[in-house]
């Protein structure tokens, strides 16, 4: 699960800073659509409504990122990233819940503004702060070179 959780980190957050720029009118849309029903689904206690929500949010950003190979890579490990993304849910504390859903808040207003390193940034903390739910640490500082 470690891993899976640092392979998100990496090819999530190099496709939100992708994305930035990259998403249209109708894109940004179905982001905001998703960001709204995984907020909603949650206040609702439709737990399988907000999982679904997740995975097109994600999935939606995936879509936008104009670099193909990176989509196929994505698409080919879809189904392990999918279980990172459901796992944690029903054990999340209603606090963890509420910050989860500024995370995708904070993703969307970054790809909005088209600020890629805002993006990667807002997409690697989501991710780190979903596997600290799921009881996997993730480190997020940049090595520093000699």
């Amino acid at each position: 699960l470690g891993e899976v959780f640092q392979t998100r980190i990496l090819i999530e957050g190099e496709m939100a800073r992708l994305a930035a720029g990259a998403l249209g009118p109708e894109g940004l849309a179905t982001l905001r659509r998703q960001a709204d029903l995984f907020e909603s689904a949650w206040r609702d206690g439709d737990l399988v409504a907000h999982v679904e929500a997740d995975l097109a949010f994600h999935s939606a950003v995936a879509a936008a990122c104009p670099n193909a190979m990176l989509k196929r890579l994505y698409a080919s490990i879809q189904e392990l990233l999918t279980e990172t993304q459901r796992r944690p849910i029903p054990n999340t504390e209603t606090a963890r819940m509420r910050a989860s859903i500024e995370e995708h808040r904070a993703i969307l207003t970054a790809l909005k503004r088209a600020d890629a390193e805002a993006a990667a940034a807002a997409m690697r903390t989501h991710i780190s702060n979903t596997a600290a739910c799921a009881g996997i640490r993730l480190d997020l500082s940049v090595p520093r070179r000699e």
